[in-house]
């Protein structure tokens, strides 16, 4: 019965054939980056040569890298890239390879795991819009809003740990919220910690914080021993992290705690760049708050229609349900921010728009549907705009940095270069 509603669901609204078509048409070809060059070299050797080691592979000109006892390793938590060894061993297995034929392994796996969760995440938002009776006008407002004018789109279309992260938190959130609006479910939980824990491993600081989100929403709308079916799900995809990561540096703490592997002969790296080791003066944690936020690479600059969230916290007394989710979903999501804005200064590199806010997309959309029931007159206008600044990011969502300091004049400048 779940399934036949779910394939349902799919078929009644176009925006997911349209979105799907989009995915098949637009998935890149090639690696684009030094990080997902860094994921691919651990997943080409976790297949061709057994562990964690990148000395040999094809994309071992990778600068997301670490030396340790005398190899290098990707600087990646490993998970991601070893679930994503078992389609490439098929793959492999039918003559298929990186070195060989890049171009239909990357677009698989990009497929497989940002594009795929992407459309999931869609769908998930819309049964949780459905589950609170939005009206559908205003669901299929939003459905085309988050899949279409947010960053989420030019993310699905290359190999990271962002959109996936998103999907598996909001589908999380998704079967919190079921449990507590129609009838409370131990599976829901439990499925719901097993989500939040394999986040942790793929993205760890946004995994963490929506983690415990998540947890203190259990104790406040149900009895305290859900919380124990929560945090026991955590088990295997944490446990799974420690084995792996002990494969690369003997320990299981991410090896991105370790600032000393990431400075080898060669090695780019300075020890403020890395994320977590940042500092900033008053005035330059300023400035780097601004082009975050409204600036150059800002969170409401590459998607004006973001501002519904902020515009639904200004109008909270207004909102007459969810109020509880509201307050813990926005605290997540201001915590998430203020995080990536106190501890980085890099605004995630080689990145069109600050990629490390895609998970939390989602969720900003959702408590702005809280007061579109009242509808939101400037809507249309912001869909517009920030529709244009996403198929722009789909040029490269890997924005060349060195081109300029703006990611957008930067990807038209793209453009410029195939006409001429």
């Amino acid at each position: 019965m779940g399934k036949s509603l779910f394939i349902k669901q799919l078929k009644n609204n176009k925006t997911y054939l349209i979105f799907f078509i989009f995915l098949l048409l637009f998935t890149k070809a090639h690696v684009g980056s030094w990080n997902d060059a860094s994921r691919m070299a651990t997943i080409e050797s976790l297949v061709e040569r057994g562990n964690f080691i990148i000395d040999n592979s094809t994309y071992n000109w990778t600068g997301d890298k670490v030396y340790i006892n005398g190899h290098f390793y990707s600087d990646k938590l490993p998970v991601l890239s070893f679930l994503a060894s078992g389609p490439y061993f098929l793959l492999k297995k039918n003559g298929l390879s990186f070195k060989d034929n890049e171009n239909v392994v990357y677009r698989t796996l990009t497929l497989l795991f940002s594009g795929i969760p992407a459309l999931i995440a869609l769908l998930f938002f819309e049964k949780s819009l459905k589950l609170i009776e939005v009206r559908k006008k205003v669901r299929n407002k939003l459905l085309l809003g988050l899949g279409f004018a947010t960053l989420l789109l030019p993310w699905s279309i290359v190999f990271n740990n962002h959109v996936i992260t998103g999907a598996f938190l909001f589908i999380a959130f998704y079967l919190l919220l079921k449990s507590r609006i129609c009838r409370l479910s131990f599976a829901n939980i439990f499925v719901a910690g097993l989500l939040a824990s394999l986040a942790i491993a793929i993205d760890m600081i946004v995994g963490i914080v929506f983690f415990f989100c998540f947890l203190l929403y259990i104790n406040l709308s149900f009895q305290r021993k859900y919380m124990l079916f929560y945090l026991l799900a955590t088990i295997p995809f944490l446990f799974l992290h420690s084995i792996l990561n002990y494969q690369v540096s003997r320990t299981p703490i991410p090896v991105t705690f370790y600032p000393e592997y990431f400075f080898y002969e060669g090695s780019e790296w300075k020890l403020k760049q890395l994320s977590g080791f940042a500092e900033h003066s008053f005035s330059s944690l300023v400035t780097y708050a601004f082009h975050s936020l409204i600036g150059f690479h800002g969170l409401f600059s590459f998607s004006p229609i973001l501002l519904i969230f902020p515009f639904a916290l200004l109008r909270y007394k207004k909102i007459k349900i969810l109020k509880k989710e509201v307050i813990l979903l926005s605290v997540a999501i201001i915590v998430t921010l203020s995080f990536f804005i106190l501890r980085t200064n890099n605004y995630g590199g080689f990145s069109y728009g600050i990629r490390w806010f895609v998970p939390l997309i989602p969720f900003m959309f959702f408590v702005g549907s809280l007061h579109l029931r009242d509808d939101f007159p400037y809507f249309l206008p912001l869909f517009i705009i920030s529709s244009i600044i996403s198929i722009i990011g789909v040029i490269n969502p890997w924005t060349d940095m060195t081109a300029g300091p703006i990611p957008i004049i930067n990807n038209l400048l793209e453009v410029v270069k195939v006409i001429k």
